[in-house]
């Protein structure tokens, strides 16, 4: 925060007393009275956890969610709490660092390297993705934020498609 001369934020990790990710925000904090002099630094710490807690009330249609993942595509909020920490692009960061992921649950692993397409896809700056996960075909609305943050908005092609049979079947009535 001293050398930005702003207010930052951190990427997720783990905190230390606690075991749980979080995330830090740090100011600057000098003194008016002697050429805005630095005089140190406040610092508040989220957890995850709480952060999680607040985007999963928000909802896409009947079945979609929001996702926020860091500027290095770590998962921040997640309906599924053990994806919370993982890369999107999981294979690259196991090439990477194969010591921090070699105790990741398996599943998990499979899931992870499932969203190669919609990690492809972020890497590109796309603002629409399209990716197929457990044999459900899925669209990804993406934005980021003045933080680098990746807001996601993921739901079912299948509540789209829905929704076009409804105003197809109106279309046709009305015709």
């Amino acid at each position: 925060a001293l050398a930005a001369g702003k207010i930052v934020w951190t990427a997720p990790y783990q905190d230390s007393s606690t075991n749980k990710l979080i995330i830090s925000i740090a100011a600057p904090v000098k003194n008016s009275f002697v050429n805005n002099e630095d005089v140190g630094v406040v610092a508040l710490d989220v957890s995850l956890d709480t952060l999680a807690k607040r985007v999963a009330d928000l909802k896409i249609g009947k079945t979609g969610y929001v996702i926020i993942l860091d500027s290095n595509m770590r998962t921040m909020t997640h309906p599924n709490p053990d994806l919370i920490g993982m890369p999107v692009n999981f294979e690259e960061a196991v090439a990477a660092s194969p010591d921090e992921f070699k105790d990741v649950d398996p599943t998990i692993r499979d899931s992870m390297l499932k969203l190669k397409p919609l990690a492809d896809g972020l890497k590109e700056g796309k603002e629409f993705i399209e990716y197929t996960f457990d044999g459900h075909k899925k669209f990804v609305a993406v934005k980021r934020n003045d933080l680098g943050w990746y807001i996601l908005g993921s739901f079912d092609e299948s509540e789209v498609t829905a929704e076009i049979s409804k105003i197809l079947t109106t279309v046709t009535l009305i015709g």
